[in-house]
């Protein structure tokens, strides 16, 4: 009929592990990025027109 009642703290065991896991990442990517120095601006239309292009030559690439 439903979730065998013997496996549901299994599987809630599980998700609190796999949600635990993905804090603890999120967590090494804040820190990772808290520490890799200053921000630097940056403007929106330069990485547009960059990616425009690399995604032109992957295009130009498949063609060949």
């Amino acid at each position: 009929m439903g979730t065998n009642v013997n496996l549901t703290p299994q599987l809630l065991d599980e998700r609190d592990r796999e949600k635990a896991l993905r804090l603890e990442r999120l967590r090494a990517e804040i820190d990772a990025g808290v520490t890799s120095g200053r921000s630097q601006a940056w403007d929106p239309a330069e990485v547009r027109a960059q990616g425009r292009a690399k995604r032109a030559a992957r295009k130009r690439a498949a063609e060949a």
